[in-house]
């Protein structure tokens, strides 16, 4: 059975932060936060598309919850996933919000190279 979540999308107005690019950025804790709860692991995706409207299904490897593991750690390393796929394919990722910004918090977007 799969449960698939957004990661890249905080809809909760919790104005969590978690560190994306090298600067604080608003992103959700629901799936480390359930991936702890569950024990059941991240496997973060990505669809990405390609010329001739076909679209490609990338996998990353899995981040396993565990002794030891917190929801910050989980949260870190679905940002490092996140940082490595986006870095790679800037064209791919579209956010239709100000990410780097929040209630009372203003920053200056990180440069994508």
């Amino acid at each position: 059975e799969i449960v698939a979540l957004l990661a890249d999308r905080d809809y909760t107005g919790h104005n969590d932060r978690a560190t994306l690019f090298g600067a604080p950025a608003r992103l959700p804790r629901g799936p480390a936060w359930l991936a702890m709860k569950s024990g059941a692991p991240i496997v973060p995706a990505f669809l990405l598309r390609e010329t001739g409207d076909r679209y490609r299904l990338r996998f990353h490897a899995p981040i396993y919850p565990g002794t030891g593991v917190s929801v910050m750690d989980i949260q870190r390393r679905i940002c490092e996933v996140l940082e490595d796929e986006i870095g790679k394919n800037p064209c791919q990722w579209y956010m239709f919000r100000e990410m780097w910004e929040g209630k009372g918090y203003r920053h200056q977007a990180p440069k994508l190279t």
